[in-house]
């Protein structure tokens, strides 16, 4: 697998706004929850679960950076 670069993907409004919602689906009550965001990060906790929300955030946006072309 092709390795993501790093780079502050908060500083991308895309990424921002993903980590941003990731955050706050998170913070939903029980019933409330998004199934596929349990399913995703579910089983993780705290500071785990954040790094891991952010993980993906950045991932998402450098492949979104890397394959989408705005001219």
């Amino acid at each position: 697998m092709e390795e993501i670069p790093s780079f502050n993907f908060r500083n991308h409004p895309i990424g921002f706004l993903l980590a941003f919602f990731l955050r706050k689906a998170a913070d939903l009550p029980a019933g409330q929850k998004l199934a596929a965001n349990e399913k995703l990060f579910g089983n993780l906790r705290g500071e785990a679960r954040v790094r891991a929300e952010d993980e993906f955030a950045r991932a998402f946006v450098a492949l979104l950076v890397r394959h989408v072309r705005v001219d």
